[in-house]
């Protein structure tokens, strides 16, 4: 949050020691000082929703975010039990996909795809205004799909990879 002050020797929301055990709770923690901050009592809020990176099924059960070092387990019970308010999650780039249908780039669309590019490559596939999340919540996560014989996107969107396969993937293409 802007103007929020940080332990020097913290790091916040990306911590995967032990398990990222420290990271909901931080995260929790975070949505009830903003809460407080505002005056908001948590019977005025709907629900939280957060996106998390790995596969998610329909109940909020995470399948393993490598990461974060995260295993299996329900993120939407564990931060609806730390919050004390509904809580919804989904993968990040899915939810990312539906947050630029809804308000960004993708308004007035209801047929969108969306890259994302971060510690990994992911994505997310919007269909009639519907996430598609697979049957294991693995449905828009590209980063491992083949192009070029046996290269996977990751391989060509990752650092260097892209400079060196970006030429080949274009040379077809008409701008």
């Amino acid at each position: 949050c802007a103007g929020a002050q940080k332990s020097p020797d913290r790091r916040r929301f990306g911590r995967k020691e032990n398990g990222g055990e420290r990271i909901l709770p931080d995260v929790a923690g975070s949505i009830l000082n903003k809460l407080k901050e505002r005056n908001i009592d948590k019977s005025e809020v709907e629900g939280v929703g957060v996106g998390v990176p790995g596969p998610i099924d329909g109940t909020g059960v995470i399948h393993g975010a490598v990461n974060l070092g995260w295993g299996e387990f329900s993120v939407n019970d564990t931060l609806t039990k730390l919050t004390g308010i509904k809580s919804m999650a989904g993968n990040d780039a899915n939810v990312a996909a539906l947050g630029e249908m809804w308000k960004g780039g993708g308004k007035g669309y209801d047929n969108i795809v969306m890259v994302t590019l971060g510690t990994g490559v992911g994505g997310g596939i919007i269909i009639d205004g519907k996430i598609v999340a697979g049957v294991h919540g693995a449905g828009g996560e590209i980063g491992h799909t083949t192009i070029l014989s046996q290269l996977t996107l990751r391989d060509i969107l990752c650092e260097a990879s892209i400079l060196e396969f970006l030429p080949d993937l274009l040379k077809d293409c008409v701008v």
